[in-house]
Parts: C-alpha cells; structure tokens; sequence
C-alpha cells in the first residue's frame, strides 16, 4: 500500500473536527436541565438521590454519561424502571423515561394509594407527551402529591459519536422495507416513520434551533416495479413530514437557509458505502472484530490468526503487556475517548496506522530500560524476563518500570488488533479484494474480471461473506446485471447460499434494479431527464467517489472510494443541490422560539409542584462558555462532563445533520469528521443505526421475510 500526497485532509484525532454542537448541547441539557447541578459539595447533609430509567433512556444517557459523572451529580442508584425494586421513602427520585403507555404504567404503579415508594420524585419525558398518558399521570394523586417537576426533556437519540447518532426505532429497516410493510398493508411503516420523526425532532430541540427540511425525491416508480416500490420510495417524505410535525408541535417553525438543515436520504442513495471494505482502523476493527456497540474491543480466541500474524514482524515482535491489576479484566478494551491512542489511529489508514504504531514502539523500546531489558530476554530466549547484566542497570530497569507498565497497557490492545488486522488482510486476500472492489464501483472493471477472482486462489481464501459484498457492491452499480440463471451461476461461482443471493436480490427493496427483469423506471435508475441518478449516470461511471484529480493523488492505493454522502455534503454546503431532488418541507424563521409549557403539562406541574422547572422554558444563562474544539474532547476524555456545560451553540456554521433512513455505515461516519474540518461546517451523520456490514447485509436478508419479527 505505496503512499503518495493526499488532496483529502486526513482526521488524525479522536477530536477531528471536535465536539458537535449537538454532542456538547447534549451534555448540557442532561446535566443541566434533567439531572440537576448537585455536586460534591452540595451533598454534605443532603440526601443522595436514584436515578431511574427505561430501555429507552438507558442508552441515552450511557452514550454520554458515567457512573462516576452521576455520583457528582448526587446519585447513588440507578434502577431499571421495569424491574422490581426496593422501596427507599427517605430518598428522592428522578425518572426519565419515554411517554409509553408502558413506561407511564409503570411511572403509576410506583406510587400506590397509602405508601410512597420515595420521598419526591421529578419526572422527565424523553420525547412530548401524548394527552391520554399526561391525563393518566393526573389522575394518580400519590404521585402528584409528592411530584416537585414533569417536563419534556425531548432527548430521544444516542449520541454515540461526537459527529453521529441514532434514534432507537426497533426493526425499522424491515418495517419499512420488507415484505411485512405490504403485506400486512402500510400502517406499520408508517407508524416507524413517525416514530423516527419524533424522535429525528428531539435533535433539534436539544440543539434549540428548528432546521431547514428537505428529503431525497427519488424517481417515479413503474407500476411492474417490487410491490410496494412507490410506497417505499415515498419513506423519505414521510420520514421527513414527521420530523416537521413533531417539531412544529413544540412551537418551532422550518428553518431558513442560515440556520441548520437536515437532509433525509434513503439507504438506496448509496447502497455500497455500508458494505465494502473501507481499510481505515477503526473501520476496519469494527468490520473484522467483535467490537460492541460501546466500543469493547473482545480480542479473537488465541490462535485464530497466529499462523498469519508472523507477517506484521514488528507488532508480532513487540514486548509483552504485564499481568492486568487484581480483578481487572484481561480479555478486553474500551475504544473511546478515555484511549489517546486510538483517538490518534482511528481515521488513519491502516498502513499509516500500522507504520504510526511501529515507530511508537520503536521509540518506546529505545528510550525504556525496562523495555529494552525485555526484549533482550526474549532475544535471549528466555520470554518474559528481563535481562540485566549488573547492579546498575538492575536500578534504571526497576526505575523504568512504571512507565513501562503504563506505556504497555496503553499500546497492548492496538498492538494485537493491528497484527491480527494485517494478518487477515493477508490470510483473506482482502487488499486484492478490496482493489477489485473499488475498481469495480469506479466502472473500471465488469463482472467477467470479478469471476476468475471468485474461482481462483485468492478468492477461495476470502470469507464468504467477502464474497457477498464484492457482489452487492457489483450488483448495486452495474444494473440488470442478475437473473435467475446468472444468480445461480453467481452462487455456484462464489460457493454462497440462497440466503445470501436474497440479500443481493433484496436491493430491489432499496430501489436499486439489480435483475434483468426489473422495470425501467426504477427508484434509482433515471430521472425526469432520463439521465442515471445512480452514482453518477454515465454507463459503467456508477460511483464517481473522487474527481480524477484526487484519485490520482489518494494517500494510499486502497484509499480511493468515498461515501457518496460526502458529495452529497460539499453540493449543500456550497448551495448545488438539485431543487428538485431535494425537495423543501415548508419554510419560515429558522431560530427556535423557546416554547411554552402546554395548558395540560404546565398544570399538572405547577399544581403540586411549585419547585419544579418545565424543559420548555427558558434555558439559563448563566453557566459559562462551552469549551471548544479539543478542549471540549479532552474534558470528556477525562471521563467526566462537569468542564463540557455552559453554551450549546455551535462554535463552527450552523449545524447540517444527514438522516439516512436505513442505517448508517462506519466509513460515513468518517467522512462527517474529515468534512466537519475540511468545510468548517459543523456536519454530523444520523441513522436508526450505525452498522457494520455484516448487520447491513442481514437487514438486506430479512427484507424478503413476511414477518416483521
């Protein structure tokens, strides 16, 4: 992978662009305005407090909150709303929960006639409350009895990146996609779209500004299209329709061209960025590894890739860890801001991390006399000893060890994953897979280049599913490409299932026409003008990613595909995008009135709570000035949130927010960072989820399913 001067800026921090608006506006409402400013030295003489919460809420708040930052705020206990618990009357509790009919129930059956399960409680909604549940809530005078605040919170998102998030709509790809959206008629797509809506709206009110709306109009659809292709390529209107009525339901009104936009687009805008190989690290880690959802790294078993992992001889070579401390866990590692290091490796191309990993080591193992003494042990053959030939380098080994335990912890985990990174790329062929792939999105190689690979040595060393993307990302840009006999041939060729072949199939769902008997007319085939939207237009030129300038100057030779969302990004930014496939959803003043509470909020409140503050009223002002850029990052890197309050306004442009109905992949969620510094805009990526290939291309399989479940 021959390096070569970049025209892209590479991100080469955990902070890229640093904090969002959103991420910081976020931690201030949480901290702020939900859970109060109780800090340590508050609670000399005060009661601690419980914290109670939901499925919803839970990831909510973990995303961007610790432990330890709830004990400063008063805290003792977080319980489960929906698990039983022990009655604590001297102790005032806070729930923040969703407005569900079950978690309303629940909120009720807390607080039984005679006995109050806690001292007070201050409730907070995740999202507006519907009337019937609020009229319920009223009609429990125990609870109204010791109630000292209700208000609307309208926090209903995972900010699980400081330029991404998602809203938690369960299924929502195979509720508006699938098989199970038409058959059992529309009523369960459209409840998901207004679900998303709902909550896509809870971003805006956080970042207290409504935005300019717009969607992705695709293209009419024919009526011998996939059944249910004109109500699906419908779903970004209604996704969008839905934001703009929740918010206007908190009093806001659609932005203005200087104030935030959000965009919604339909996964079939870009069907290959979730599902070809991107060879960044954390892109990578997360496509090879077992990396949660919070970013736990679980190392593979031992052995997996040992016989492989020789080729990267450098981290292969490089020194031990020691023994975790007592009751620490051995088997895995946190990637997030709390690790410098990964922050540092995280955007960079692997190549670029690997030779940043090997000169750190290099250079820890010249200036450490406790590295250098274990090495030499090891050259010895004596592993894991430390080799010192005298008194005197007994004593600058035993004064170096600290730091050597230190320095090892902190470069053990990226250690590993990179040697067991480089060894899959070599055991699964995955650098030439990945040039195929990439020089088929381009339109510079077809379908017969794809089949000797497919049957041919390196090819029988790929994963099947590796196989499976290199033929979606086929599939996807090279059109009518498949029908019953070439999927047969196809599968034979590449040794896949059926299950697998659906998935291919299943991009239809998506607007993409991958079979010969697909309409013209499809989704993503033409335009009004008869020219492709799809990628491009041209024939064979499906993914313009780069202009031939910046992809005769890619950093590295498996660095030439970008998103198609960065385009996307650049034409808004610059005021290009097309009017009439992006289409406006009303229009007026962009600022964000600070609504006031509603009649039947404000007095069920206010009645029995004259210490209690609504989240629709004014914020205050008087907390200080938001740290920016990598300060903000920093403070959160320390692991509390105490130093990232004060203003939530953005510190760059105004906010643009990309909401891809149908997930958002790993490498978009790159490109948000590298584009937030390179236009100075403040760009952040949203989906219902943010998935690794392989969850996308189980989303694909389930389409076909004639049930949801």
């Amino acid at each position: 992978m021959a390096a070569a001067p970049s025209s892209l800026p590479a991100v080469t921090g955990a902070s890229g662009a640093g904090p969002s608006a959103l991420s910081r506006a976020l931690l201030h409402r949480l901290r702020s305005e939900v859970l109060g400013s109780v800090g340590p030295q508050d609670l000399v003489g005060s009661t601690w407090r419980v914290l109670v919460l939901d499925a919803t809420t839970t990831p909510v708040l973990s995303a961007c909150m610790k432990m330890a930052d709830l004990v400063d705020l008063g805290f003792s206990l977080v319980e489960d709303l929906n698990k039983g618990r022990e009655p604590m009357p001297t102790m005032p509790v806070t729930y923040f929960i969703e407005p569900s009919v079950n978690s309303v129930n629940r909120l009720i059956a807390d607080w039984p006639h005679g006995e109050a399960r806690y001292r007070e409680a201050r409730v907070y909604f995740s999202r507006a409350v519907p009337p019937q549940l609020l009229d319920a809530i009223k009609r429990c005078q125990p609870l109204i009895s010791r109630l000292t605040a209700l208000a609307e919170a309208n926090v209903e998102f995972i900010a699980s990146d400081p330029r991404a998030f998602t809203v938690p709509v369960p299924r929502a790809m195979l509720r508006l996609y699938g098989e199970a959206s038409i058959a059992g008629g529309s009523r369960d797509a459209d409840a998901a779209c207004e679900e998303i809506g709902a909550r896509l709206a809870t971003v805006f009110a956080t970042l207290g500004e409504a935005p300019r709306v717009r969607y992705r109009r695709v293209a009419s659809v024919d009526a011998e299209d996939v059944p249910g292709g004109a109500r699906r390529a419908d779903t970004t209107r209604r996704v969008a329709e839905a934001a703009a009525r929740a918010l206007a339901a908190t009093g806001a009104s659609m932005g203005s061209a200087s104030g935030p936009e959000l965009l919604v687009v339909d996964r079939g805008f870009d069907a290959v960025a979730p599902v070809i190989h991107d060879f960044h690290y954390e892109t990578l880690a997360c496509d090879l590894f077992a990396v949660r959802a919070d970013g736990v790294y679980v190392p593979p078993a031992p052995g997996t890739l040992d016989a492989a992992a020789t080729a990267h001889s450098e981290l292969a070579a490089a020194p031990p860890p020691p023994p975790p401390p007592a009751g620490a866990s051995s088997n895995h590692h946190v990637l997030g801001p709390t690790d410098e290091l990964f922050g540092e490796l995280r955007f960079l191309h692997v190549a670029e991390a690997f030779e940043r990993l090997d000169a750190k080591l290099k250079d820890f193992t010249s200036r450490n006399a406790a590295a250098r003494a274990r090495k030499a042990g090891e050259q010895a053959g004596k592993e894991g000893s430390l080799q010192a030939t005298n008194t005197r380098d007994l004593s600058k080994l035993v004064a170096a060890l600290p730091e050597y335990q230190i320095e090892m912890r902190r470069l053990s985990c990226h250690v590993d994953m990179s040697a067991r990174m480089n060894a899959a790329l070599t055991a699964r062929s995955l650098k030439d897979l990945g040039t195929l792939e990439q020089e088929l999105v381009a339109g510079k190689k077809q379908g017969k280049d794809l089949v000797p690979f497919l049957s041919g040595p390196a090819g029988g060393n790929c994963h099947p599913s590796d196989k499976l993307r290199a033929l979606i990302c086929y599939g996807a840009t090279h059109l009518r490409k498949f029908d019953g006999a070439k999927m047969s041939q196809w599968r034979k060729v590449a040794n896949l299932t059926a299950a697998d072949m659906a998935a291919i199939e299943s991009l239809e769902r998506l607007g993409i026409p991958v079979t010969k008997e697909a309409p013209k007319g499809s989704l993503n085939e033409t335009s009004g003008e008869g020219k492709s939207t799809w990628f491009g237009g041209k024939k064979h030129n499906f993914h313009k990613s780069r202009s031939s300038e910046d992809m005769q100057e890619a950093a590295y030779e498996l660095d030439a595909f970008t998103p198609r969302l960065a385009d996307l990004v650049v034409a808004c930014s610059a005021g290009e995008l097309d009017s009439s496939e992006f289409v406006d959803v009303g229009a007026g003043a962009h600022q964000m009135p600070p609504p006031a509470a509603s009649g039947a909020l404000a007095s069920a409140s206010a009645a029995s709570a004259p210490k209690g503050k609504s989240l629709r009223s004014k914020r205050s002002s008087s907390s200080g000035g938001a740290p920016s850029g990598d300060d903000a990052y920093a403070a959160a890197a320390r692991g509390g949130v105490s130093a990232v309050g004060g203003s939530t306004r953005a510190t760059q442009s105004a906010a643009l927010v990309v909401f891809v109905v149908g997930g958002v992949g790993r490498s978009e969620v790159r490109m948000a960072h590298l584009l937030s510094r390179k236009l100075g805009r403040d760009v952040i990526v949203g989906g219902c989820s943010i998935d690794t290939p392989c969850e996308f291309i189980d989303s694909l399989r389930s389409l076909g399913s004639a049930s949801p479940l």
